[in-house]
C-alpha cells in the first residue's frame, strides 16, 4: 500500500517539529565540560581566565626597567594564584644612558609569590594581596663622565663605571587591576618588604626596607 505524497510530507513535518521540541526540553550543556579550556567559567556571561601574561615596568629600590609578569589561577574559586615577574632594572639616575650603552648590564630580578584576590573574580575591578620573595643580581651603571679636554681636541671621550649589586628579601604586595575587555587588563602593584641581604660594590648595605612599585598591561587567556 502506498502512502500519498501529501500525507507523507505532513508526517515528516510533524516528526521534525516533535524532534525540535524535544531538543528544547534538554538543558543546555556547558561546552566547557567537553573541552580542555583554559578558562574557569563561573557564569556563561563572565569567564574567569586562568592565565595572564603582562608587560611590566617595575621600580625596586631605585632600580627600574622592563619585565614580564605571569599570573596563574590555581583553584576553582579563582581566588588563589601564583605570580612571578622577571625583568631587568637600571639605576634611576643613569637608566637611559645605561640602556643605550649596555642594555644587558643591569640588575636582573625575580619576584615570585602567592596571590589572593579579595574581590570577586568575575568583577572588572580586582584587588589582591601577595606574599613574595624577591632576588636580584647584576652590574648596573653607577656613573658616567665626559673628558672635556679630549672633546676640546675634537675627540669624544666618555667613561662609564659599573658596579656589582645583589639583593634578596621578602615583601608584601598590594595589587589593583582593571579589565578593559574580557582579554585586556591593566594594573599596578605596590610592595614593601625586608632585605635579608643587599650588597653594592661587594659590600653590605645598611638598607633594610625594600620598596617596589610596578605598572602592568596584560593579556588574559
Amino acid at each position: 500500500m502506498s502512502i500519498p505524497t501529501k500525507e507523507l510530507l505532513t508526517l515528516l513535518i510533524a516528526l521534525g517539529c516533535n524532534t525540535a521540541f524535544a531538543q528544547q526540553q534538554v538543558p543546555d550543556q556547558d561546552p566547557e565540560s567537553n573541552t580542555t579550556s583554559t578558562a574557569l567559567v563561573f557564569s556563561q556571561k563572565t569567564p574567569v581566565h586562568k592565565n595572564t601574561l603582562s608587560y611590566s615596568h617595575t621600580d625596586m629600590n631605585g632600580y627600574s626597567g622592563p619585565g614580564l609578569n605571569y599570573d596563574r589561577i590555581i583553584d576553582r574559586s579563582g581566588k588563589w594564584a601564583i605570580n612571578a615577574t622577571v625583568g631587568i632594572g637600571y639605576r634611576n639616575n643613569d637608566a637611559s644612558k645605561n640602556f643605550q650603552v649596555a642594555p644587558f648590564k643591569g640588575v636582573c630580578f625575580l619576584i615570585a609569590g602567592v596571590r589572593y584576590e579579595l574581590t570577586k573574580p568575575t568583577s572588572r575591578w580586582h584587588y589582591s594581596v601577595m606574599a613574595a620573595l624577591a632576588a636580584g643580581k647584576g652590574q648596573p651603571m653607577s656613573s658616567w663622565s665626559h673628558d672635556t679636554q679630549s672633546e676640546a681636541n675634537g675627540i669624544e671621550s666618555t667613561t662609564y663605571t659599573f658596579h656589582p649589586y645583589s639583593m634578596f628579601g621578602a615583601m608584601f604586595t598590594q595589587s589593583v587591576s582593571f579589565d578593559i575587555t574580557k582579554r585586556l587588563q591593566v594594573g599596578g602593584d605596590l610592595g614593601i618588604g625586608h632585605f635579608f641581604s643587599e650588597q653594592s660594590y661587594n659590600q653590605p648595605t645598611h638598607s633594610k626596607i625594600m620598596l617596589q612599585g610596578s605598572f602592568r598591561i596584560g593579556f588574559k587567556f
